[in-house]
């Protein structure tokens, strides 16, 4: 028995071939039943053949699962055995309806559940369901075909021993697959289990880190701010300014590692605080400095003077993130510029969104990369950026976060060209004073000329700094020493509660992990200290774990003030006046304003005023200059192919100028599209101008304008093509209507849905004088060209569905034509909107332009008429 469970439960197989040997075992039981049965009421006949065939195929699927490991094979083979030849052959010599070979046939069904699933489950159901038609079928039509048993007796024993041989049968098979799903599900446990042990234990193990690593950084940085403090020598400032940068980056690596564990322990939260946006785009510049200047980079700065000075937001992660594009660009960037843009748009009375862009000339990012761009650990084209160091977890952490601020990150690329990187955030308006022209270049390397006075000053102030690192004391006592407080150091959590029943301090620095009593338990004993001076004391903890929430502690403990190492003097002063009665405190700065230089100072001239939405569109819409300057729309030169080359529409052609490469019947001169790389080009050009572009397109099946504009813009973000559906006229009504609601402040999705609703009602209708080119290009169906070639006809072309489509035809000479084509189409003038008409044309006199506008005022007496020249 053991060995028969060992044979059927064994955990090295899969759960398929357990069952299935479950499946054999149970049905290796049965079919000798079954033979017994036959020998005992029936006697020996062909009856028994079936199933000893049935016990031959089992012992045999037996071998093949033991001996060989094919699974399918064996599974495959039972079944169509049994559905094909045992159950019918039963059903036929045992009574049919009549006995208990009926119940056999839903074997088969259950059979095909239990083993198969997808194609082979399909294939088995529509085979037993064949099988069972076809046997009753018969067996209806033709009694004779069913081989009756003898007598009630025989009858009555038979079905008992089904019954019985399929209930024990299927019970068994069902109660072995729930001691299955009970093992599996006991191993799945037993896995989660081991599985949160392994989390919990690198959760403790990555604070454990954070502390260890953290503590020195807090006592590197804190002793660098004491020797820039003392103003030394300039080359030992240079060294200081350098080693405080250098401990910057080192504790933003730091925060990416362990932002990775935060973030797959689903702990990341983003806690909001107040903060000076100079300030902190200052400190971020300052960082990015050096490795600019390392690399020999232009680094540009384009902050908005109107951005607000006080906002609300998470201001830890928001130089994370900033921090990361900026150090992704400069690796990337072998040569030219990293620009760092920040912008204020939608500013309301409490809320503005900050859009911050960090832009580079490096190598771009190529479009089928694009969709691995923010996995962890992977770099993009790892071929040709193999000598870039990096973990691969910057774009990765920037992304989450980004997400965990309810922001949006998105990415303009060309590829060996460039890339620009933009983040969007709601932020909270605490200081709606703007920050007004600062040249961030010109204030950076701020310890070169470093220049250091404490916030406030308060001799009757006594603090108690609590931590078991003589270091971590030593340096903030040091950075406190200005303030001229009475300050006082315990070494561990017992010591700070022995100082606290003699001596009475206005607020305690605690820090969180210590030997012994940790900050949280000193805390709770500090509460209910008998005796104590402190109870009601002001407690700030200090904790090294980046793992810990802030606003978990807050909530868990109640401390009252949180700080996170390492920590400056600035920070130290900050969190501790909060706390302090204001009759103690003697001395307090003022608030910094700025100089005249710096309000007058602006970075980069002629890219503050960016447009929110530029409208492009190419030259097939046959705008002319005038109008793309009034509606301030981007133009797509589109090229002429001919026999001396390519050449680019209305810039290095225009239509007069092809009419000696056609004739009446041919053309020598070609309409092709733009390239990929021009449409990039022009894409990143207008994205140097303006937030976001709409390019409004011609028709998507008239060209491959619209397929080459579609995969140019797949490396950009913020590019919008529209296939406008039309082209001449049409396409440039709705790029007047786009651009129009542009220059009105709307925004591109109401922008789109505008374009979206005109294309609807818009009807554009071209008359053309022969019907030879049109017809040779496959526009038109062979009859229809051979009627207007016939009868010397005009054809009448629309666009429909994006396609050109001919609609009709007039005949006569051509002016008549022209007459007749316009008052047909303008009858109705209620249900045409007077406000413009546009007419292109090709190689038309003035004489002639002027009739056709007579005519079409006849019919309608639209406000402004537009004539065009017509693109080729």
């Amino acid at each position: 028995m053991k060995k028969l469970y060992q044979f059927v439960f064994g955990n090295e197989m899969e759960l398929r071939e357990r069952l299935l040997r479950m499946v054999l075992i149970v049905g290796g039981f049965m079919s000798i039943l079954g033979i017994i049965e036959e020998i005992v009421l029936v006697s020996l006949d062909w009856t028994l053949l079936p199933l000893i065939i049935l016990l031959a195929v089992i012992i045999l699927d037996l071998v093949i699962i033991i001996r060989f490991k094919k699974v399918d094979v064996a599974a495959v083979l039972l079944g169509v055995i049994c559905i094909c030849m045992v159950f019918p052959t039963m059903f036929l010599y045992s009574g049919g309806i009549e006995g208990g070979a009926a119940m056999w046939l839903a074997v088969g069904f259950i059979y095909s559940f239990i083993m198969f699933y997808g194609r082979k489950l399909r294939f088995f159901l529509l085979l037993c369901f064949a099988s069972c038609l076809s046997l009753y079928y018969f067996a209806y039509m033709d009694e004779s075909l069913v081989r009756k048993l003898q007598d009630p007796k025989s009858i009555f024993l038979d079905s008992l021993f089904t019954v019985l041989a399929i209930g024990i049968g299927i019970g068994a098979m069902i109660r072995f697959q729930i001691i299955l799903f009970e093992q599996e599900r006991a191993i799945t446990l037993f896995q989660k289990e081991e599985l949160q042990k392994a989390n919990n234990a690198q959760n403790a193990f990555f604070a454990s880190m954070s502390h260890e690593i953290r503590t020195p950084i807090n006592t590197i940085i804190g002793l660098n701010e004491m020797i820039l403090r003392s103003k030394p020598q300039e080359e030992v400032m240079e060294y200081a300014s350098d080693i405080q940068v250098a401990s910057k980056m080192l504790l933003s690596l730091i925060n990416d590692v362990l932002d990775v564990t935060q973030m797959e322990m689903n702990k990341m939260e983003i806690v909001p605080t107040e903060y000076n946006s100079k300030e902190l785009f200052g400190d971020l510049v300052d960082v990015i400095q050096v490795q600019t200047k390392a690399k020999k980079l232009q680094l540009l700065v384009d902050v908005d003077r109107n951005l607000p000075s006080g906002m609300r937001g998470d201001e830890k992660r928001i130089k994370q993130v900033v921090l990361n594009l900026l150090t992704n660009a400069v690796k990337y960037t072998p040569s030219g510029s990293v620009t760092l843009s920040v912008r204020a748009d939608h500013v309301e009375a409490n809320k503005c969104t900050v859009r911050i862009s960090v832009a580079d000339t490096g190598v771009g990012i190529k479009k089928e990369d694009l969709q691995f761009l923010y996995d962890s650990f992977k770099r993009v084209d790892p071929q040709k950026n193999k000598q870039i160091e990096g973990s691969g977890l910057g774009l990765a952490i920037t992304k989450q976060l980004v997400d965990l601020m309810r922001g949006e990150l998105s990415v303009d690329s060309i590829y060996t060209k460039g890339s620009t990187f933009t983040v969007k955030l709601e932020q909270e308006i605490t200081n709606h004073t703007p920050i007004g022209k600062v040249d961030f270049l010109k204030g950076s390397r701020q310890y070169a000329k470093y220049e250091y006075h404490q916030s406030f000053e308060a001799p009757e102030a006594r603090i108690l700094i609590v931590d078991d690192n003589r270091m971590n004391t030593m340096v903030e006592t040091k950075l406190l020493e200005a303030t001229n407080m009475q300050i006082d150091v315990a070494g561990s959590g017992e010591e700070c509660l022995e100082m606290t029943k003699e001596k009475y301090y206005h607020v305690i620095l605690m820090d969180y992990m210590m030997t012994g009593l940790n900050g949280a338990e000193t805390l709770q004993e500090l509460r209910k200290q008998t005796n104590g001076l402190c109870r009601e004391s002001s407690v700030i903890v200090l904790t090294a774990n980046a793992l810990e929430d802030a606003r978990w502690l807050y909530e868990e403990y109640r401390f009252d003030g949180y700080l996170e190492k390492p920590v400056t003097g600035k920070q130290l002063e900050e969190e501790i006046v909060k706390f302090l009665p204001d009759d103690i405190i003697e001395y307090r700065s003022e608030p910094e304003t700025e100089t005249a230089e710096e309000k007058t100072v602006d970075v980069l001239p002629g890219r503050r005023n960016l447009k929110k939405l530029m409208i492009s569109t190419d030259s097939a819409s046959d705008l002319p200059e005038d109008i793309l300057n009034k509606y301030d729309i981007r133009m797509m030169s589109l090229y002429i192919k001919t026999g001396n080359g390519r050449f680019a529409e209305a810039k290095e052609i225009d239509s007069d100028s092809l009419s000696r490469y056609m004739t009446v019947d041919t053309s020598e001169a070609y309409a092709v599209s733009a390239t990929v790389e021009e449409f990039e080009e022009f894409f990143a050009e207008a994205l140097t101008q303006a937030d976001f572009v709409m390019h409004i397109s011609m028709a998507e099946h008239c060209g491959k304008t619209y397929q080459t504009a579609m995969q140019a813009a797949q490396g950009f973000d913020h590019v919008h093509v529209v296939d406008s559906g039309q082209i001449s006229v049409g396409e440039a009504m709705l790029a007047m209507q786009a651009a129009q609601l542009a220059k009105e402040g709307y925004r591109i999705e109401e922008v789109y849905k505008a374009v979206e609703a005109l294309k609807k009602k818009l009807q554009a209708l071209f008359i053309l004088p022969t019907v030879n080119i049109f017809y040779q290009r496959g526009f038109s169906n062979k009859f229809a060209g051979e009627v207007c070639k016939m009868f010397h006809a005009h054809p009448i072309v629309a666009v429909k569905d994006s396609r050109l489509q001919m609609k009709g035809a007039r005949v006569g000479n051509l002016e008549w034509a022209w007459k007749r084509f316009i008052h047909f189409h303008l009858r109705f003038p209620s249900r045409i909107n007077s406000d413009i008409i546009m007419i292109t044309h090709a190689g038309l006199s003035y004489k002639q332009q002027q009739l056709l506008k007579e005519e079409v005022l006849k019919c309608v007496p639209f406000k402004q008429v537009m004539i065009l020249k017509a693109s080729f």
